[in-house]
């Protein structure tokens, strides 16, 4: 069962696909001769342009500049909506990556995912020959949440990881001896373990910056372990499992705010 939220702590959601040589892992800003670089890849970004426009996406931005070296899974063009319809979703596409960002006003995964959907089917149909039948190496799903103080009431990070969240953290005495009198650490708890389904979870909560304010972050992806069939319906198999599982951690980590979340149906979403 799915529970919504008035004062949902979400921050951004990114439902990202990765394929090609070199998916997984990958040295950061290493130069790459993959296939596809060069004409083949622009090729690609203008027939996704044109699909993606077909779903409302009118408004395309080069990131990288043309000429420029373009790395595997870093974003080259990014796909909006008309500001005066949508400005919550946005797709980016990069050499082996595309993915899906949804930010406030984002209602709930019922309704954000139908542009999920419509963004996968925009991206089969824009792979070139080369990659066509390519199965995903990545399909991965991660909610950033940020608890402000409205949600914290006022707790330190210890005392919000501990006393909500549930951790528990304690400081073996030849670190704790070394504190100064009257501060407390500031944890920042991180693991990630296999699931059930065939997919990974990486968990990682502690102290950070959103907008110029210091929050809480709690930082949940799932990726898929094994290749993910070039389908649509395959896809998003997978991005509905992965949510409907950090789903059901968020809810049970936050029990003791829920009544800061405000519960109510069919209105907001973690």
């Amino acid at each position: 069962m799915s529970v919504t939220f008035k004062n949902a702590p979400l921050v951004e959601l990114i439902a990202e696909l990765r394929w090609g040589d070199g998916s997984r892992p990958l040295q950061p800003n290493t130069p790459t001769v993959m296939q596809g670089v060069g004409p083949e890849l622009d090729q690609f970004f203008m027939r996704l342009s044109g699909e993606v426009y077909q779903h409302g996406f009118r408004r395309a931005e080069r990131l990288v500049p043309q000429g420029f070296p373009v790395f595997p899974f870093q974003p080259v063009f990014r796909f909006r909506k008309d500001e005066a319809t949508d400005n919550s979703v946005l797709f980016q596409a990069g050499l082996g990556l595309f993915s899906v960002h949804a930010v406030p006003p984002y209602r709930s995964w019922e309704t954000v995912s139908g542009i999920v959907r419509a963004g996968i089917s925009a991206l089969l149909k824009a792979r070139g020959s080369n990659d066509k039948d390519t199965p995903f190496s990545v399909a991965s799903l991660r909610y950033i949440n940020a608890f402000h103080t409205n949600l914290t009431s006022g707790r330190s990070v210890a005392a919000f990881v501990e006393e909500v969240l549930g951790f528990s953290i304690r400081l073996p005495s030849g670190v704790s001896r070394h504190i100064k009198a009257g501060n407390k650490p500031k944890p920042q708890v991180q693991f990630s373990f296999p699931l059930n389904d065939g997919a990974s979870i990486s968990f990682l909560v502690g102290e950070g910056m959103v907008n110029n304010e210091t929050a809480i972050i709690m930082d949940m992806t799932i990726s898929s372990d094994d290749p993910v069939t070039p389908d649509v319906d395959a896809v998003m198999t997978a991005f509905t499992s992965a949510r409907n599982v950090i789903h059901n951690i968020f809810v049970d980590l936050t029990k003791p705010i829920e009544h800061l979340l405000e519960p109510m149906a069919d209105q907001c979403d973690v």
